[in-house]
This record gives structure tokens, C-alpha cells and sequence, in this order.
């Protein structure tokens, strides 16, 4: 018996160290591989390609498009819940054939630097107040159209409600809202909340110990040739969208109790694939917040699904609608 335990005893003591040397061997790829990305991502600290905020902080920005005339107004591109600006790719380059547009990584995410965490939620009002220290520090005149996808359709919402005098239109595609998880099925809705709140830290502690960029290397994946995989890899930008993740609950509050600026236009673009009783439901949350909007839009695309609405071949009809948006006369102040 005794023997038997000293046998327990080395095993354990090996696979100790057995898992011991290869999260060594894993954080010196990581290391390794970190020092080679970053000289091979040297391009992406072009000063045009960054905004440095009061604070220091410096947040990645792609501009495209003509030179914003006077009184014409931008087009700002906000990505959903762990995305970038990467994800705006093909959006953007249609919009810009004819208007000024910006999109940016959020802090944290894409390459941008993290924000500074202080034990305050990282939630719409962070991300708004966030949007709106870059959009000075740009130099990006108003007015703004912004562009947000998923959850950004929080955060633009509570910017709106914040500089009502600032925003032309707001255009949300397939956003979430405050509402949606107690009405949608529990498989929707956790499958969602799985990705903020578990997915998400997963792949930040994975990314910070280099597992993740070791399995990429493995696979021979070059995130030096791809810029949205060498985000993917990043520690930080996963703690990042745990963090809005996590935060989510303080946005849909924010949301739910600020009405939406009656000057401005509301635009929505709801998702119409895969036709499900869901879909159907958030569909209709979609349209109760339009309407509840003095210029309300809402109108379904249904042959996209959620990611499908900022790619080929929908592109060109989405940027139709958010050039129509974008082009509505703002309304007048009533007094």
C-alpha cells in the first residue's frame, strides 16, 4: 500500500511537471512569436492610423472616404462585442466611395491600447463617453452618423441621448437591446451570455498564456499576413469584451431609461436569416424601438444573418440604407 501511494505521489509529480514545462515551453513561443508580430505589425503605428486621447491612450483608427464638407456629416463605425475595425472592412470601403467615414478599435480591443480599469463598469456610458473624448481628439467635426453593430447599438444609443446636438442619425444593424434576453428563448439568449461571460474570459487567460498563438502557430496561421487573427490572439482584447460583457446588464439600463433625441434619425436593420421564432421576436424589439424614436425607421434584410449583414453580397444594400439615413434632414428643436 505504501508503495502504491509513493507511486501516486511521483505520477502527480510528473504531470506537475510535465504541465509545468509545457506552459514554459508555451510562454516562450508566445514571447518569441509577440516579438516577431510586433515588428512585422510596424505599419500599424503610422500616427495616421492612431488617436491618442487626453489620457494618454491611444486608440486605432482606419479613415476613408473625402474630406468631410462642411455641414456634411461623418460616418463612425462601431463593431459588435470582440470585434474591430477589420470587421468593417468591406462596409466601410463601400460607404467611402462617397462619404467620410471612421472606424476604430474601442479600447482594448482590435490594437488599440486597454483602457484603464478602475473597478468602474466598462459599460455603454464608458464606451460613449470613450467615443466621444476620440471623436475631439480626431478632429472629426459634427455631425455624426453612427454605425454600430450588436451590442454597439448600446452604446451608440446612450451616445445620442448624451449629444443629441451632435448626432444626424443613429443606424443600428441587428443590434442588441435592453430587452431581448427576457423575451427570446433560453437557448438564444444563453448561447449569447455564453460568449460574454465565459467564452470570453476563457480566451483572454488562453491568449495571455500563448496557448492560443501557439495553436495558431501550429497550424501554421500567420497573423503577421492577417490582421483580424493577430487581434483574435490578444490577451488584452479579450479582456476587453469580458468586460463590456460583464457590463452588459449596466448598459441595458442606461438604455432602457434615456430617450432616444427627437432630432435625430433612428435607422434599424434587423436580420431576417435563420427564420426562426426568435428571429421573429428580436425583429420585433427592433421595430418597438424605432418606433418609440420621433424618427423611427425599421426594416428587415431577409437574406442575412447577423454577421452576414456587414459582408458580400449584402454590402451594397446596407450601405444604401445607411447613406438614406444619413441623408435625412435633420429635424427641428421644438421649444
Amino acid at each position: 500500500m505504501e508503495a502504491f501511494g509513493h507511486k501516486l505521489v511521483s505520477w502527480a509529480l510528473g504531470g506537475a511537471g510535465f504541465a509545468t514545462a509545457g506552459m514554459l515551453v508555451a510562454l516562450l513561443v508566445e514571447w518569441r512569436l509577440e516579438i516577431r508580430d510586433r515588428s512585422a505589425l510596424a505599419p500599424f503605428e503610422d500616427p495616421e492610423r492612431w488617436i491618442v486621447l487626453p489620457d494618454h491612450l491611444r486608440l486605432r483608427v482606419d479613415r476613408q472616404g473625402p474630406a468631410q464638407a462642411p455641414g456634411e456629416p461623418a460616418y463612425i463605425m462601431m463593431s459588435g462585442l470582440a470585434g474591430s475595425l477589420e470587421a468593417f472592412v468591406d462596409l466601410q470601403r463601400e460607404l467611402a466611395r462617397d462619404v467620410t467615414t471612421l472606424s476604430y478599435d474601442r479600447a482594448g480591443t482590435g490594437l488599440s491600447d486597454p483602457p484603464r480599469y478602475s473597478g468602474k463598469p466598462r459599460d455603454a456610458r464608458a464606451v460613449a463617453d470613450e467615443l466621444a473624448s476620440m471623436l475631439t481628439a480626431a478632429q472629426v467635426r459634427p455631425p455624426y452618423v453612427l454605425v454600430a453593430h450588436s451590442i454597439s447599438g448600446l452604446y451608440a444609443r446612450v451616445f445620442a441621448q448624451q449629444h443629441p446636438d451632435l448626432v444626424r442619425a443613429v443606424v443600428l444593424l441587428d443590434p442588441l437591446t435592453e430587452n431581448e434576453w427576457s423575451l427570446v428563448s433560453t437557448a438564444t439568449s444563453g448561447s449569447d451570455q455564453d460568449f460574454m461571460f465565459k467564452q470570453a474570459p476563457r480566451n483572454m487567460v488562453l491568449s495571455y498564456l500563448g496557448l492560443r498563438r501557439l495553436k495558431s502557430f501550429i497550424r501554421g496561421r500567420d497573423p503577421t499576413l492577417d490582421a483580424g487573427l493577430a487581434v483574435d490572439l490578444r490577451g488584452d482584447h479579450w479582456r476587453a469584451a469580458a468586460s463590456e460583457g460583464q457590463a452588459v446588464f449596466s448598459s441595458f439600463e442606461l438604455t432602457r431609461f434615456a430617450p432616444f433625441p427627437p432630432t435625430a434619425t433612428l435607422a434599424i436593420l434587423s436580420a431576417g436569416t435563420p427564420p426562426t421564432a426568435d428571429i421573429a421576436i428580436v425583429q420585433r424589439l427592433h421595430g418597438e424601438v424605432a418606433r418609440a424614436a420621433a424618427q423611427g425607421v425599421h426594416e428587415v434584410l431577409p437574406a442575412a444573418d447577423h454577421g452576414g449583414l456587414l459582408k458580400p453580397p449584402h454590402v451594397p444594400g446596407v450601405a444604401a440604407f445607411i447613406r438614406k439615413a444619413g441623408s435625412a434632414p435633420p429635424a427641428s428643436k421644438t421649444h
